[in-house]
């Protein structure tokens, strides 16, 4: 048996609106009751528009007072009662759809909607602040100890070289850090890498002011075992005697060349250490010509062996990764026609310098 649904057993609110019978439905309305105003009464050929308190009103449509109610959109409360019975809605969710059902007019409807909109805005950017990703406390802490570890490694072949930080994040894959973003969550690894980068300019610079330090007269640190012990001391980095040999390498550097600034002087420790492995045949002519420098210095300040700090065996476990991947750092191809610009620069002025005293000179004379 066909199930037939008769308007008649419609409410009659539920029932959809149709603008073409309700005009029909007007013209009943004035035609039975005189009263009623009529096209003629709205519109006044004579160009008398009433009173003026009614000016601002369309003299072509009465006021919303004067509109059957059936012109106004059907009220949604019955069929949202309807929906209420299959949708789960949280207390704070009923509330809201209820003063929507209630609403009599489509922009009030479009204002509810705009505002819900705007509140699903809001949450979205509230999401995305809580997935921002961020270097952890104890992450943050292994980029410390690997970074510095990495800076004073022996192995290191270029303190200002290329993909340094990437370097330090191998090592620190390798040996199974926790926390660590993929590789494929670029922007998570590249906000590592900065931190590592900024890492290697703080130690970069304390182990440049340590070795200056070093050479001041009557310094605490002239013993190269002392020096490398007040680098390493509250670390778990060790103080080897391969330690040594670079620090007295770094060490020769500042007090060579005299003319290097601040920002040339890793990239002529950089270029020495560079020129050493090209030029040097075997490894073992590169060791003894490093071993020679650190002669040298034991000569001029003192032997480690009269300092009461000692040195330990080349160390294991993550240490001896971070070295092997530090002897892999790449030094910048440019830092020779840097430094050979900057030894220009230095010398002419140092000419010009030399060439004012000469005739501040004579004219005492």
């Amino acid at each position: 048996m066909s199930h037939t649904f008769v308007s008649e057993n419609i409410d009659p609110a539920l029932m959809p609106f149709d603008p073409a019978a309700e005009m029909l439905a007007r013209l009943r309305t004035q035609a039975s009751n005189p009263s009623t105003p009529g096209a003629s009464d709205i519109f006044d050929p004579s160009g008398s528009m009433g009173d003026d308190d009614d000016m601002d009103q369309d003299p072509l449509r009465p006021p919303p007072s004067a509109l059957p109610a059936m012109l106004q959109p059907p009220s949604l409360v019955p069929f949202g009662t309807l929906v209420k019975r299959q949708v789960k809605l949280t207390d704070k969710s009923t509330v809201a759809f209820e003063q929507f059902c209630k609403t009599r007019s489509s922009d009030e409807r479009d204002v509810l909607l705009f505002a819900h909109v705007l509140e699903l805005i809001d949450l979205a950017r509230k999401n995305e602040k809580a997935d921002v990703w961020v270097v952890s406390t104890s992450l943050a802490r292994k980029i410390t100890s690997y970074t510095q570890a990495f800076m004073y490694s022996p192995q290191l072949t270029a303190y200002r070289g290329l993909s340094m930080a990437e370097h330090v994040l191998k090592a620190m894959r390798e040996s199974n850090v926790a926390d660590l973003p993929a590789d494929e969550e670029t922007a998570q690894c590249e906000l590592v890498l900065s931190k590592i980068r900024d890492k290697g300019t703080n130690y970069r610079n304390i182990l440049k002011t340590a070795v200056k330090a070093s050479l001041e007269p009557d310094s605490e640190t002239k013993n190269i075992g002392s020096l490398a012990h007040k680098l390493v001391s509250g670390t778990k980095i060790a103080s080897t005697l391969q330690l040594y040999i670079r620090l007295a390498v770094i060490r020769f550097v500042m007090k060579t060349y005299l003319w290097l600034t601040e920002e040339t002087f890793w990239l002529k420790v950089d270029d020495l250490i560079e020129q050493y492995r090209r030029d040097c045949k075997t490894t073992d002519e590169l060791d003894a010509l490093n071993n020679l420098i650190y002669q040298e210095d034991i000569k001029q300040f003192d032997d480690p062996a009269n300092s009461p700090h000692t040195t330990s065996e080349a160390p294991g476990g993550w240490q001896a990764v971070v070295r092997k991947h530090s002897a892999n750092v790449r030094p910048n191809p440019k830092n020779a026609q840097i430094l050979s610009q900057a030894y220009s620069a230095a010398m002419a002025t140092s000419g010009t310098k030399r060439r004012r005293i000469d005739v501040e000179e004579r004219d005492d004379d």
